[in-house]
């Protein structure tokens, strides 16, 4: 694993003005659920006496069902979990007269606060309200909800719903396509959907990673939490922020929708500086459509919700070798006809798509008046031909190759509240993701190189193949008590993670030169081959235990604190090499304590204006890219040949051009070391590493070392106005 060099050290104090913010998107705190979200309050009278015994019954708007529960001594009551949406809520006492609170808005990972006030007789008072407060007055942790208003309205290029995460605070992209909270590399997140862990162990990204259009159609999220820092003891495996994203359900109404959308540069004129240079108007066309169909099985009860989104885009790559051939003598063509024609095969315009169908299903049901359940699934198939460059133009690197993606995501949720004061939710939760860059037929002779930053070209074979599978299982159970002023929460967490690694570097060979010119000498700078082991079995369990405490002080101070522990078991080497000690263990760290400690201040009585403070560990994933590299990186498993040849002054290269190797060659004696004598011919140069590497594919081969453990502090102020 790579390790943080430095603890991460953030203090920022922001005042916050929900005015410049949409109205979908202002809900401020943090997570008082992976999946729900939390309601709370004190009933009082006109003078602000406390009723204590009231009843409460709070009705979901979309599916009619319904709870009640009475205020304790004090007057203040707390739904611990309820699913985001809308809710009608009516308080009754005997003596007063009944409240009802109407479109009160509950939102993921939030606590809403209400404060009803009772008149004595028997008239009936009826309030229409949104919410009363907008500021969660009881998280510690800053973050932000975006909710379905947002992303019904907001334009969003590409549909994939995870984009409106860069409107929120501390959120931007981090160069790779990913998004960086505060600063902290994109790969340190943490994504969930309906509770479930929704990443990708192999690449520590989100499933489907950056290079498919989407995972999830933007029509079947519901809203989504992004928490930038300071969350809780209940989250973790992450060291940057978490997008907690929620689906929608179906309704008693049946409700469908269907969309449409269109690019094509047949209705654009093409750019000046292309006319200026009699360039013709590139083509591109992408469709995006779809649509959803949800309503109820069993009024009341059971209720369904489906989707289908699909993609076809064509945008043809163009392949430009003119570069290449500028230079070259006039009889170059005439002597090596065969190089020529090569090289132009590799050239020009060629069909390229960026192909998706993605499936939604979802079942929610009210079992009783103590259960609830609910099931997600969720299928995308993504194909590119000629894809692996996202870019119009490319030198032809990669060009045989097709890019895809397969990821299926499936989670069942149990929950159950024993009592007002006592609820349990248990989830089983399955996820695949499937990556591969592979030519439709086996390369037949080796890749031809051009390293020349000013006339580069590639042709010939391909110079990689790769596929990488990850599956997870994921068992979580989550159980919450109140305690008087306290609301304590305990879990487990176990991932248990089955990957596949598939990776060859040059199948024939990669030779590189200096010129097109050195190809026909066969003049070639370096030989590049990997062998051995092509594909390494990972597996790894991670097991995380938390508790945390939620204690309300006063009714304008609450304390959040708890403690995490996460331990992710990495595989031991199968083959190790005795001449390099390290390549026989991957080391792991088993010390990963992670203390909580956060507050949330209210100064003021109008609960407009919320102080947050709060600190902790976090211990980041070791993504299993690094733990595949570590398991062959012994000079023994797949040993990677770099080899010089005549255009770096070897005068007896181990290989000529255009031979490709099928195994392992035996090597020559190692050169003197620089400081004796010089020998009497030159000396082959060779080079022998461990595996194959390459910049391009974020391949870089190093051991895992112990889990990132960035400290985080946070400091701020949040006020409506």
């Amino acid at each position: 694993m790579n390790r943080f060099t430095t603890p991460t050290f953030f203090c920022a104090f922001a005042l916050l003005s929900l005015a410049l913010l949409p109205a979908s998107a202002r809900y401020a705190g943090a997570q008082a659920s992976s999946v729900a979200g939390r309601l709370e309050g004190n009933v009082v009278d006109l003078s602000g006496a406390l009723i204590p015994h009231a009843s409460i019954t709070v009705r979901n708007v979309s599916t009619g069902s319904d709870v009640t529960q009475a205020s304790d001594e004090a007057g203040h009551f707390e739904f611990l979990s309820l699913a985001p949406g809308t809710y009608q809520i009516t308080f009754a006492s005997p003596g007063f007269g009944n409240s009802v609170l109407k479109a009160v808005e509950v939102r993921v990972g939030t606590t809403t606060t209400l404060h009803p006030r009772l008149a004595v007789g028997e008239a009936q008072t009826q309030v229409d309200v949104q919410t009363e407060s907008l500021v969660d007055t009881q998280q510690s942790s800053l973050a932000t909800v975006v909710a379905r208003e947002s992303i019904d309205n907001l334009p969003l290029n590409g549909r994939n719903f995870t984009d409106f995460a860069l409107l929120t605070p501390g959120a931007t992209t981090d160069g790779e396509g990913m998004i960086s909270f505060n600063g902290i590399a994109g790969n340190f997140n943490n994504y969930s959907v309906d509770g479930a862990n929704n990443n990708n162990a192999f690449f520590s990204q989100q499933i489907g990673r950056t290079t498919i259009p989407f995972q999830f159609s933007e029509d079947v999220i519901q809203e989504f939490q992004v928490t930038n820092s300071g969350f809780e003891a209940e989250f973790g495996q992450a060291g940057g922020g978490l997008v907690n994203s929620i689906t929608r359900s179906g309704t008693n109404a049946l409700h469908g929708d269907g969309y449409y959308y269109l690019l094509d540069s047949a209705l654009n004129a093409n750019d000046p500086i292309n006319k200026a240079l009699g360039i013709a108007k590139p083509a591109n066309r992408r469709q995006q459509f779809g649509g959803t169909l949800g309503g109820p099985i069993h009024h009341d009860r059971v209720f369904y919700l489906l989707n289908y989104e699909g993609q076809l885009r064509n945008e043809p790559v163009t392949v430009n070798n003119a570069a290449a051939v500028a230079n070259l003598p006039p009889e170059f063509a005439t002597s090596n006809p065969t190089i020529i024609a090569d090289v132009n095969a590799s050239s020009g315009s060629f069909a390229r798509s960026f192909n998706q169908n993605a499936i939604f299903a979802k079942v929610n049901a009210t079992l009783s008046k103590k259960n609830t359940f609910d099931a997600t699934y969720n299928y995308q198939r993504y194909r590119s031909p000629h894809g692996y460059f996202s870019t119009p133009t490319s030198s032809g690197d990669g060009l045989s190759l097709t890019d895809g993606s397969t990821s299926l995501f499936f989670q069942a949720s149990l929950h159950t509240v024993f009592s007002s004061a006592a609820l349990n939710e248990l989830r089983f939760h399955f996820g695949s993701d499937f990556h591969f860059d592979l030519p439709a037929t086996a390369a037949t002779g080796p890749a031809i190189v051009i390293q020349n930053p000013d006339s580069g070209f590639v042709y010939g074979g391909n110079r990689f193949e790769l596929s990488t599978s990850d599956h997870r299982y994921e068992f979580t159970d989550n159980f919450t008590r109140v305690l008087g002023k306290h609301t304590v929460k305990t879990g487990v967490d176990i991932n248990y993670n089955r990957d596949l690694d598939y990776f060859v570097y040059a199948p024939k060979g990669e030779y590189q030169f200096a010129s097109l010119a050195d190809v026909a000498s066969g003049s070639f700078q370096l030989y590049l081959q990997s062998f051995g082991q092509s594909t390494v079995p990972i597996h790894s369990p991670t097991y995380s235990v938390y508790a945390q405490d939620e204690y309300r002080v006063v009714p304008r101070l609450t304390l959040n604190y708890g403690l995490r522990y996460d331990l992710q078991v990495l595989p031991k080497p199968s083959v190790c090499n005795p001449d390099l000690p390290l390549t026989c263990n991957i080391h792991f760290s088993r010390n990963n304590v992670a203390p909580r400690f956060g507050f949330a201040f209210t100064p003021f009585s109008q609960s407009a204006t919320v102080v947050r403070g709060s600190f902790g560990l976090f211990y980041a994933q070791e993504d299993l890219l690094d733990v595949s590299q570590a398991l062959v990186s012994n000079d023994i498993s797949r040993p990677f040949l770099a080899a010089t040849g005549p255009g770096f002054g070897n005068s007896a290269p181990i290989v000529t051009f255009p031979t490709s190797l099928t195994s392992f060659p035996p090597l020559p004696e190692a050169p003197p070391p620089p400081w004796s004598s010089p020998p009497t011919s030159a000396a082959p140069m060779w080079s022998r590493a461990a595996s194959a590497s390459t910049s391009s594919l974020a391949r870089t081969p190093h051991s895992a070392s112990p889990t990132p453990t960035p400290m985080a502090w946070l400091c701020s102020a949040t006020r409506m106005v």
